[in-house]
């Protein structure tokens, strides 16, 4: 089973990542604003993207659905403080959700932040990409991202790696290190420690699992699954693609 420890807290989550998701969320209103609703964010965690796309468009409806109770929660607090009402949140995981009760029809879906590559097997992935067209419009849109196996580094590292330090939601001072501490060659997932580190001295482990998946056998399973590839992309820009670049944003068509 994935390790979830990294989502414990969705205050905490979005002190740190917040701020990265600019240009999703801009591509996504964008997105969103041309085909009209509704709207779907699979693995939508605390709402960062979510909540955004809908603010940016108000007369859609947006739906979020994530595994982690704390990221959701969170989310719903802060819809209810930005007022934002076209919003809503329901729990579950990417390969066994059922939104069909809904009654919608989604005319966009996405799947930002790698969350793809926490599909630890083949099956799963194939069973997440089918359940996604189910709940799609015909000709709906789909952009997810991940990270590409073939530009990656699996070296295991014996030392944690000090990346970018940021305040958390008590305004303490968080010193944040990863370590890639092992990879298993045959099934291609890392499995990543990581470490928070606080003024105090106090340190609070946590950790993610990531599978990576062989790019062109990705896109075979996403031909057979019922998606057209529309676009392949460098960046939630949407720049021009690059093999040799550390990931890919997939535009599909269901």
């Amino acid at each position: 089973m994935q390790d979830l420890r990294e989502f414990n807290s969705g205050a905490d989550y979005d002190a740190q990542y917040d701020a990265l998701y600019e240009n999703e969320i801009t591509t996504l209103s964008k997105v969103a604003a041309e085909r009209g609703g509704p709207v779907l964010d699979i693995c939508c965690g605390t709402g960062i993207v979510t909540i955004a796309v809908a603010a940016n468009n108000p007369e859609l409806e947006v739906v979020g659905f994530d595994i982690s109770k704390a990221m959701m929660a969170h989310g719903k607090v802060k819809a209810s403080n930005q007022n934002v009402t076209n919003v809503s949140f329901h729990q579950g995981d990417m390969v066994h959700f059922d939104l069909f009760d809904l009654n919608l029809e989604f005319e966009t879906a996405f799947m930002t932040g790698n969350s793809f590559q926490g599909l630890m097997s083949q099956k799963d992935m194939r069973q997440t990409l089918k359940n996604i067209h189910d709940h799609m419009a015909p000709k709906g849109k789909f952009f997810l991202d991940t990270r590409l196996a073939e530009n990656f580094d699996f070296s295991v590292q014996k030392e944690f790696v000090q990346g970018e330090s940021y305040t958390d939601s008590n305004g303490r001072m968080v010193n944040y290190f990863s370590k890639l501490i092992k990879h298993d060659v045959d099934n291609n997932i890392c499995y990543i420690e990581k470490m928070r580190r606080y003024e105090d001295g106090t340190e609070v482990p946590s950790g993610i699992d990531l599978k990576f998946f062989d790019y062109e056998e990705l896109l075979g399973h996403i031909k057979d699954c019922g998606f057209k590839v529309m676009g392949e992309y460098s960046s939630w820009s949407l720049d021009s693609f690059d093999e040799d670049g550390a990931g890919v944003v997939l535009e599909l068509k269901a």
